[in-house]
């Protein structure tokens, strides 16, 4: 592992849903940890593929 290629930072987050004291649904969304990570690029294959699910994002939220 060569740590001078890990540039980016990534957090881990969980989203969980519940009801409130009023019984509404609500949506919450929790920092579980963060860390440095190794972000390879897309190949054009990738991106032509799954043109519709890519983001162009410096960060990523959810998994």
């Amino acid at each position: 592992m060569r740590t001078n290629n890990m540039t980016e930072r990534i957090t881990f987050v969980a989203k969980t849903t519940g009801i409130n004291e009023d019984f509404e649904p609500f949506e919450k969304t929790e920092e579980l940890f963060s860390c440095w990570a190794e972000v390879s690029k897309l190949t054009v294959r990738e991106m032509l593929n799954k043109k519709e699910q890519v983001a162009i994002e410096k960060t990523l939220r959810y998994f």
